[in-house]
């Protein structure tokens, strides 16, 4: 695997409310294109909040799905930090929310990760995240973070 197909990371804060989105990019898809092979994102809001966390990730399909393994291990090193018991998994609760999002998108996505909040976690902020992540995997990440942000903003207002 050469530099350019090693995963990526980019942590982007805005202020009022602070917001953080993590985007773990990953490249080397076989048709040689350079869009990212799988991508995760991870969202956090306002601390308490109860649409303030969520994790997503997946990859380019043919038609979209859910397919996360069970863990409910924790995840130690979320954004939401000490302020919520995030735990791998997806609650299925939110699959409906991801599903409807995902039907109103133009790339389908095959959701393969997930990380919820015991408190921060909503069907709101997982059907945001499958707009934003099926977004993402069409095009790519914005070099700059406020084209990122203004993608985030589309997801959370369609």
């Amino acid at each position: 695997m050469n530099a350019l197909d090693e995963p990526t990371t980019r942590l982007v804060e805005r202020q009022g409310p602070q917001t953080r989105l993590r985007v773990v990019r990953g490249v080397g898809t076989p048709d040689g294109s350079r869009r990212p092979g799988w991508l995760h994102g991870e969202w956090a809001g306002r601390v308490g909040h109860p649409s303030s966390y969520g994790l997503l990730g997946g990859t380019r399909a043919q038609a979209s799905s859910i397919r996360v393994a069970e863990s409910g291990a924790t995840f130690r090193d979320s954004l939401a930090g000490a302020s919520d018991d995030v735990r791998w998994g997806l609650e299925q609760g939110y699959e409906p929310a991801i599903m409807a999002a995902l039907g109103a998108q133009l790339q389908p996505v095959l959701i393969t990760t997930a990380a919820h909040g015991s408190l921060g976690s909503s069907p709101h902020v997982f059907g945001c995240l499958a707009r934003l992540l099926s977004a993402l995997l069409a095009t790519d990440l914005p070099s700059e973070d406020n084209d990122l942000w203004r993608m985030v903003d589309r997801a959370w207002n369609p």
